[in-house]
């Protein structure tokens, strides 16, 4: 924001536009070149750009030339005010108005002569004569005759001329001094700008990408101009104009010339009671988009506004930056555009033989040049993006998504039609081809190297936590970029508020976790660690995954509820198991968290998934509109999975678990009031998480370089942990934590298979503890054992599978074994079992 409105008060350009002049070439805008012009005025070659600026007709450039004639003539007559009328007219500006003298000198005004004879403008002096009839008037100029009949009787009135992009005078406004008398002149069918022509012609030119600020009155325009020549002088510098026009009022304001100067135009419109002023800003949403703003006071405008600071021109600038800075993005209407494609799609006439994909072809071409005016196009792996400037909305190049749909039925293309289709795979090639590559969030983002934490509240704005601060920013800040989402509920977080144990009173005391090796107080402090880390999911590749196991009416589903409500709103459910994996595989990938309810039921690919999902994988997936070309989506999502009988103890998903034990309520609670706590208290809850995050981001500062990860496997987890308690002074009793939850990630997945309980059995003989044997005598004394203690052994002579599955159990069965491995004679393995203390038997 610093840079546009630095831009918009400190860009400095020339006055041009007049033969043998410095002019801006149309074309590349920043070069500058002499205009040459013989009888034609706009026969120019640009050799730089290598273009010819357009040329106009014989009679168009005379009519030019005269204006320009006339111009100078009551220019000079103003600057040098050699009469009463004249020097009345100097007076007006210079005393009444408070314009700087040097900017009249550099602005293209005047003031009309007395006794002015038009025909000293005409070539061969022809006296216009407005008694004649139209059919005697044929040899003589029109426009010359128009104006000689408008400045009849009105010497010593103002002129204020407006030109076009090219500084070709268009129109003149006529104002008697200390009236509000005006009077109009407009010869062409587009009235111009005034003070374009009104710049320093260093550091740069004007060009399209050139903000420019946009007044509704002259004397608005001049007024801004003295205050940066009165305030350059005082600071002993060279004066410097900003880029500014006016255009005269909201009524007949040419926003047609407006745009083919600028596509950053800012307007500030007079602050009027009866709001007639932001009717200028509702007619140029018709032509472009545009920011704008007004002065606090009432029926005020800007000269009004500088004029209140008196000679204090640095508060009055000061306080024109303050004004720029509050200003507020107004997009361009979109029923213009629509109609121009409407008009596209409609047969022209009887004749016309446009066949379906050039129509297409012919309407994308006004979408397209709409949507890059109004928005940007980024991608990624996953896809395309239109992120629209005015709303700060990045909307998803997708057919089935509800904001793209929505976005082209403002272009009148309905997603029933087949021009639907052919837009959107156009969209989406450019996007590919021109967009901005970037990685696109959903929920959170932490910048590891600016100490910075970004969330996205779903209503295009993102608070941005650092550990001193909170701001709300818009979405696109510091090229940070948050996917709309219309399932996700906006809030806010409170300024001011006490709300100190909400997480704690209505999230983790209502979980009836089971007393098990983990006390209570610890299996609340690692799930609210775990419910952190959804924040800071950048610096998680490895995510853990939180796995609540209990019987039915243990409250597993309303925990991970209350969490995505928190989180997105009341909109969040949790997800069944699906079906097919690819399904999976989607929810995975377009989430940032994702709760598997009831995962009991045997799901041969499920085991897979939640170990790529949590080590950091990939999916692959078909990228769009292309036959076999694979695309690998890295994973961005957390889990939660609940279940009363788990189906996923393989040891290798184990390790990655997080596993809490609950137990059924003894008196049940609705859910509709446990819930309705979450809903009514969202917003107070996330600004305590707020506060919290805070904390953590100065832990991560505090301990950048300690990597400690607490013994825990998903290390990832255990340093963030680790570094949390460092800060907070209980890291040993972190250590302890991780021990525990270790222990059961053993015991999970240890009871799932038979060779756990067997092995208990068979060490506890005189025998065999501390006896050496081969994983291939193991498992025939095992199966030995199995039957004569009637349990199932799906390893019987399967001695290869036996050795491969004892090899990745050994980490989990060394918590309760003493365990000791050899290697024998012909590559043997041979293994020796001692059973621990029984107080670290499960």
């Amino acid at each position: 924001m610093a840079q546009i409105v630095s831009s918009i008060l400190n860009k400095n350009y020339g006055i041009t536009g007049r033969p043998g002049q410095k002019t801006t070439c149309p074309f590349c805008g920043h070069k500058t070149f002499s205009i040459k012009s013989d009888d034609t005025l706009g026969k120019c070659f640009h050799p730089d750009c290598g273009k010819f600026i357009t040329k106009w007709s014989d009679e168009k450039n005379r009519d030019y030339q005269f204006l320009e004639k006339v111009y100078d003539l009551f220019h000079r007559q103003l600057v040098n005010h050699p009469d009463e009328s004249s020097r009345i007219a100097w007076e007006y500006f210079t005393s009444e108005r408070n314009i700087d003298p040097g900017v009249i000198s550099d602005s293209m005004v005047g003031v009309i002569p007395p006794g002015f004879n038009i025909s000293e403008l005409i070539e061969g002096n022809e006296s216009p004569d407005p008694t004649q009839t139209d059919s005697s008037r044929e040899s003589q100029p029109d426009i010359p005759v128009k104006l000689h009949n408008m400045l009849f009787n009105k010497s010593g009135w103002l002129c204020f001329f407006y030109t076009d992009q090219y500084h070709r005078i268009r129109s003149i406004k006529l104002r008697k001094p200390y009236t509000k008398e005006f009077a109009f002149f407009k010869p062409f069918d587009t009235a111009g700008v005034f003070g374009i022509t009104t710049f320093t012609p260093e550091p740069g030119n004007l060009c399209p990408d050139d903000p420019l600020l946009v007044c509704e009155g002259e004397f608005n325009q001049l007024q801004l101009q003295s205050l940066c020549a009165r305030k350059a002088k005082a600071e002993s510098k060279e004066p410097g104009y900003v880029s500014a026009c006016a255009v005269g009022g909201v009524l007949g304001a040419d926003f047609e010339t407006i745009r083919a100067i600028t596509k950053k135009a800012v307007i500030c419109f007079d602050h009027d009671i009866s709001g007639a002023g932001f009717k200028l800003v509702e007619n140029a949403r018709e032509y472009l988009n545009i920011e704008a703003f007004t002065t606090h006071e009432p029926d005020s405008d800007l000269d009004d506004y500088i004029r209140s600071f008196g000679e204090d021109y640095a508060s009055a600038w000061t306080g024109i930056k303050g004004l720029i800075e509050g200003r507020k993005h107004y997009a361009k209407f979109f029923e213009p555009v629509a109609r121009e494609i409407y008009h596209i799609r409609q047969k022209q006439c009887l004749h016309d033989c446009r066949r379906e994909f050039e129509i297409h072809n012919e309407a994308f071409r006004e979408v397209i040049s709409d949507l890059t005016e109004r928005s940007k196009f980024y991608r990624d792996l996953m896809g395309a993006y239109i992120f629209m400037e005015g709303e700060k909305r990045l909307i998803p190049i997708d057919r089935d998504n509800t904001e793209f749909t929505l976005l082209l039925a403002k272009y009148g293309i309905n997603k029933t039609e087949t021009i639907y289709k052919y837009t959107e795979q156009e969209l989406y090639n450019y996007a590919h081809q021109s967009g901005e590559e970037t990685r696109v969030h959903r929920h959170a983002y932490y910048n590891k190297k600016t100490n910075r934490l970004y969330l996205y509240n779903f209503d295009n704005q993102i608070y941005r936590i650092c550990t001193e601060e909170i701001q709300l920013v818009n979405n696109g800040t510091d090229g940070i970029l948050f996917l709309s989402d219309r399932s996700s509920i906006p809030f806010t977080i409170p300024e001011n508020g006490n709300s100190a144990g909400l997480i704690e009173n209505l999230l983790l005391d209502k979980i009836n976790f089971h007393n098990s090796d983990l006390t209570i107080d610890e299996s609340r402090i690692i799930v609210l660690i775990w419910f952190l880390s959804l924040f800071f999911e950048s610096i998680m590749p490895t995510k853990p995954i939180l796995a609540i196991i209990g019987e039915k009416g243990s409250g597993k589903t309303i925990t991970l509820r209350k969490t995505g409500i928190i989180l997105f709103g009341d909109k969040f459910n949790v997800t069944p198991l699906p079906h097919k994996p690819e399904d999976f595989d989607t929810a995975l990938t377009n989430n940032s968290f994702m709760a598997i309810d009831n995962a009991d039921s045997r799901c041969r690919w499920l085991e897979d998934r939640l170990a790529i999902a949590a080590t950091g994988g990939t999916v692959k997936k078909r990228q769009l509109y292309t036959t076999n070309k694979l695309v690998e989506i890295p994973i961005h999502c957390y889990l939660a999975i609940t279940s009363r009988t788990p189906r996923f103890q393989r040891d290798d998903v184990a390790d990655r678990l997080i596993i809490m034990e609950v137990e059924r309520y003894e008196q049940p609670i609705s859910e509709d009031i446990l819930l309705g706590e979450i809903r009514e208290n969202r917003n107070p809850l996330l600004g305590e998480v707020v506060k919290m995050i805070k904390d953590v981001l100065k832990a991560l500062e505090v301990n950048r370089d300690y990597k400690d990860s607490g013994g825990f496997r998903m290390a990832d987890f255990g340093n963030f942990a680790m570094k949390i308690a460092k800060q907070s002074g209980f890291e040993e009793q972190m250590r302890g934590i991780f021990k525990k939850l270790m222990m059961a990630q053993s015991v999970f997945t240890l009871t799932a298979d038979p060779i756990f309980d067997l092995l208990q059995i068979w060490s506890n003989e005189p025998n065999n503890t501390g006896h050496e044997v081969t994983s291939g005598g193991l498992c025939k004394e095992l199966a030995d054992l199995a039957t004569k203690e009637n349990i199932e052994f799906p390893y019987r002579e399967k001695t290869q599978v036996f050795a491969h599955r004892l090899k990745n159990l050994i980490p989990n069965l060394d918590h309760f074994f003493e365990i000791t491995k050899r290697t024998g004679g012909g590559r043997r393995m041979y293994y020796s079992f001692r059973p621990k203390n029984t107080e670290n038997k499960q």
